[in-house]
């Protein structure tokens, strides 16, 4: 016979939802980045998105 206590213990750990969770999307001139994190901690943190130089260049054909 199974143990209850067991059952509810394994089905605790399968629907256990994460006490952090971070989504950051970032899209500039056709570049797409998606950043998406879930954590199981209890400390406070940041993420941050670095993006040190970009350029954006259109060339026009001239008649």
């Amino acid at each position: 016979m199974v143990n209850i206590k067991s059952i509810l213990n394994m089905a605790k750990k399968l629907f256990k939802r994460s006490k952090g969770y971070d989504k950051i999307t970032l899209r500039l001139y056709g570049l797409d980045v998606e950043i998406e994190r879930k954590t199981n901690i209890d400390v406070p943190h940041e993420v941050t998105v670095v993006v040190p130089r970009v350029e954006f260049r259109k060339k026009n054909k001239r008649r």
